[in-house]
């Protein structure tokens, strides 16, 4: 385009160009697919690191012994509409004292409360709980 027909471009209305705010959205979107792509990705990337780090720490810094499943929540992501599942344990930390924490990389209905399984935790951090396998 020149100059001339971008000038008379801008001074035409909406209807005129055909152009509305849905098409201008759409076009946005269009435009930037690639960045909502990489950023996707990237979160995607972080996350399984974030899960890569904590499987790594426990293993390194764990302590192994043996829990009681207390209890088991189902979490229902309505935006994935799938659920996941919270498995609690129950245990004796390193003082000699009971602990209930969430364990750490669980998602399927694997465990029935009151089962008795071996535990790995890292002192300190309720958080990094997983079963020894």
């Amino acid at each position: 385009m020149t100059v001339l027909q971008l000038r008379l471009y801008k001074n035409m209305s909406a209807a005129e160009t055909g152009i509305t705010e849905r098409n201008g959205n759409m076009d946005f979107i269009a435009r930037h697919m690639e960045l909502i792509i990489i950023a996707a990705v990237l979160v995607f990337v972080v996350r399984a690191a974030r899960v890569l780090l904590k499987a790594r720490k426990i293993d390194r810094e764990g302590i192994e012994t043996d829990a009681v499943v207390s209890r088991v929540e189902e979490q229902w992501d309505p935006d994935t509409a799938s659920s996941a599942y919270l498995t609690y344990v129950r245990y004796r930390d390193e003082n000699g004292e009971f602990r209930e924490s969430p364990m750490a990389l669980t998602s399927s209905l694997s465990y029935e409360e009151g089962e008795e399984i071996r535990i790995r935790f890292v002192p300190g951090d309720d958080e990094l709980v997983r079963e020894v396998r």
